[in-house]
């Protein structure tokens, strides 16, 4: 009998740690996994409320050129096109004022490192730190999808900020996944919103969302720009970092 319960119990431990294992997918390099070809369109919006109501938006168009793999460390570099806008609406007495609008073609190096302490390497309901603006960090917890296929992090008015204190009107959600990296991230801090999303990807050939001709990306801006060289390092190296994709 004693034998038996041990067994039983050495059954049950293997069965929540196959649970657990399962849970913790997708994994970071996972998530971050792309192919040379590859292309991905984002758009963005950040607003800021007060006496005025300023809006940044953004739409962001890249194709993976090149990829390395040294280890932990994902090297990849992009070549895009980036149209930006921003501008001022009035409230409560409606205007409008353009402040910049304008087009740039770009090539950048992003460099993602893993490890076991990045968060995107976590299970399911564990916690994580995000650092959410305003140069606060919060401790929240992340969930996988029963399909393996994405990791969520979500936030409300009971997160808390590592000094323990409860964050108010404070509320986001991340979605990152896997092949894809981050999919959408929306936030809302009192008096700032904003968003994050993936409008579209080319992956085999194959079209999927909305990707738009580079010539759109001109559409009446006279601002022609080309930037290059830009390298950029995610994560920082354990917390997810607001609008990073």
């Amino acid at each position: 009998m004693k034998h038996f319960i041990i067994i039983y119990l050495f059954i049950c431990f293997l069965s929540f740690a196959k649970g657990q294992s399962d849970s913790c997918s997708p994994s970071m390099k996972e998530i971050y996994n792309f192919n040379i070809g590859n292309i991905f369109q984002y758009s963005s919006e950040d607003a800021n409320f007060s006496e005025d109501i300023h809006i940044y938006d953004s739409i962001r168009k890249f194709t993976i050129i090149d990829k390395l793999i040294k280890g932990d460390t994902l090297i990849y570099v992009r070549k895009g096109i980036l149209h930006c806008h921003e501008y001022y609406e009035g409230m409560p007495i409606p205007y409008y004022t353009n402040v910049a609008e304008y087009s740039e073609f770009f090539q950048d190096t992003v460099i993602y490192i893993d490890s076991l302490n990045h968060f995107l390497n976590k299970c399911n309901n564990n916690l994580v730190l995000y650092n959410g603006g305003y140069d606060n960090t919060y401790l929240t917890r992340i969930i996988t999808s029963k399909n393996d296929s994405t990791k969520q992090i979500f936030g409300d008015n009971n997160i808390f900020q590592t000094n323990g204190d409860t964050v108010k009107y404070l509320q986001w959600t991340i979605v990152y996944t896997k092949g894809l990296g981050l999919t959408s991230e929306n936030f809302n801090e009192f008096e700032a919103s904003g968003y994050t999303k993936l409008d579209g990807y080319i992956i085999d050939g194959d079209t999927i969302g909305k990707i738009s001709s580079d010539s759109a990306f001109f559409v009446g801006i006279k601002k022609y720009e080309f930037q290059l060289a830009k390298i950029q390092f995610y994560p920082n190296p354990e917390q997810p970092t607001k609008f990073k994709s």
